[in-house]
């Protein structure tokens, strides 16, 4: 029986109304009605607007006119203007505007540049061209040099320069030494005998014995004894 008023009370389809008590029939049914009033309250299709009363009904209502004002306002498909007020209509116009500004501001596809007036056109241009020489200054293949201007194209230059610089002085391989001033290139010519000498203190593949210099070679041996004492002594 505890069983069966528990299948009751959740609606499963394994319920034995018959083998309930009268306060249990009742008190089952009171929580299928509010079961079903919050299916409705949320525009489940499984809801039956038959068992609401006149006050609940409107209830509901209310809910599913928000619920459309809410997809209207955010652009959706399931949108019904049909049901909206002249004031609710306004107000989605507006925040179809607004969104098509923050897409254009962003630069997505979704922008529709011919419904901006003339400020917000000139807003837009402005992201875009502030996102324009963001890919320029980040060395992306997406840079556009012909937008930029003079005092942008020699920051950007100026950028580049840096970014092949640290490149140098890493060893990378997309490292252009050309490009280097020649107090650069002795500044990366001593980075990479550093990074050599490293290479040889910790017995590397990338030393280059014939890059040291004598104390230097005589370190890298003693090195060597250090961290292989019995082969040394051999």
């Amino acid at each position: 029986m505890r069983r069966n008023l528990e299948d009751c009370n959740g609606g499963r389809i394994t319920c034995d109304p018959v083998a309930l008590t009268e306060a249990e029939l009742a008190a089952v049914t009171s929580a299928y009605a509010q079961r079903n009033l919050d299916k409705c309250m949320h525009g489940a299709s499984s809801c039956d607007p038959t068992m609401l009363d006149a006050k609940q009904a409107a209830t509901v209502a209310v809910a599913a006119k928000q619920r459309n004002l809410d997809k209207c306002l955010n652009g959706s498909v399931a949108c019904d203007s049909t049901l909206l007020t002249p004031k609710e209509a306004a107000a989605v116009v507006a925040a179809s505007h607004r969104r098509n500004i923050d897409n254009c501001m962003a630069g997505l596809l979704s922008c529709d540049p011919t419904i901006l007036d003339s400020k917000d056109s000139i807003l837009v241009s402005g992201a875009a061209k502030r996102r324009n020489l963001d890919r320029c200054m980040n060395g992306s293949s997406n840079c556009d040099p012909t937008a930029l201007d003079t005092k942008e194209m020699a920051a950007v230059s100026a950028a580049a320069h840096h970014r092949n610089l640290n490149r140098c002085l890493n060893g990378s391989s997309g490292c252009d030494l050309l490009q280097l001033t020649p107090v650069e290139r002795t500044g990366v010519a001593a980075s990479a005998r550093q990074r050599n000498l490293s290479n040889c203190m910790g017995g590397l593949p990338g030393c280059n014995p014939t890059l040291l210099t004598a104390p230097e070679m005589a370190s890298v041996i003693d090195a060597y004894r250090h961290r292989n004492p019995t082969t040394a002594r051999k």
